[in-house]
């Protein structure tokens, strides 16, 4: 049976398993034979992003050189998903301390319907015990878009929740985009985020993913609106 992986580095000192490091790491548990989890590469990411330019509409896609550069830090990760040496999913996360931002997590068009996305959802649940959980940037439902409807009983489906915070997510063209923020619990967190932890997370983790967009001022200064009120104002 093939478990979780990360590229081996030296044992975890919880479990002993093989890790990246230990922000990465905890302990093993089952997951299913034919997937491999591991970090992409620089090579991979040119492929992902080509996918995700079919997948994300270009409002909700930073330039393939502010990934890039965000992956040299500690901070960004890509993750692949694994099956029979071809790349199924991937999900893009940033540490923000205790809590961390899920940027984009999805499966290559020809492995939807396959279970694969759920997988991906418990895994990261599972192996990143060592935070409170990940939030997510979320387009709101909207009947007039099926896959809004699509995707958000999909977060359901898997256990996530959402959380009343005015999200304004900052662009490329200096707009912003009004968004839901959604929350995932790790395995280590049974209870339910609240709306200031997230916003702190989200001042934490700004400056590092959308610090070279000119409107993330306008974001976090929005940040503290009561979102009912921002919406129906067209905000």
């Amino acid at each position: 049976m093939r478990n979780f992986f990360w590229p081996r580095v030296g044992p975890c000192a919880t479990c002993g398993a093989p890790r990246f490091n230990t922000e990465l790491c905890a302990p093993k548990i089952p997951m299913r034979e034919n997937i491999l989890i591991r970090i992409g590469t620089d090579l991979e990411f040119d492929a992902i992003y080509e996918d995700m330019k079919l997948q994300f509409p270009p409002e909700e896609l930073k330039p393939k050189s502010v990934f890039k550069k965000m992956f040299r830090t500690r901070l960004t990760k890509l993750m692949v998903a694994v099956i029979e040496g071809e790349i199924a999913g991937y999900f893009i996360f940033h540490k923000a301390g205790e809590i961390a931002m899920l940027d984009h997590i999805a499966v290559l068009k020809p492995m939807q319907s396959k279970g694969i996305g759920s997988f991906m959802v418990g895994a990261i649940s599972d192996h990143y015990s060592d935070l409170k959980g990940m939030f997510l940037e979320v387009e709101p439902a909207d009947p007039l878009k099926p896959d809004t409807i699509r995707r958000v009983r999909f977060y359901e489906k898997c256990g996530l929740y959402r959380v009343p915070v005015n999200y304004l997510m900052p662009a490329p063209d200096g707009k912003t985009l009004r968004m839901d923020v959604w929350f995932l619990n790790s395995r280590s967190f049974d209870g339910k985020i609240s709306s200031e932890e997230v916003k702190r997370a989200i001042r934490r983790v700004f400056p590092h993913v959308y610090g070279v967009f000119e409107s993330m001022g306008e974001s976090l200064a929005r940040l503290d609106d009561e979102p009912a009120q921002a919406a129906a104002a067209g905000a």
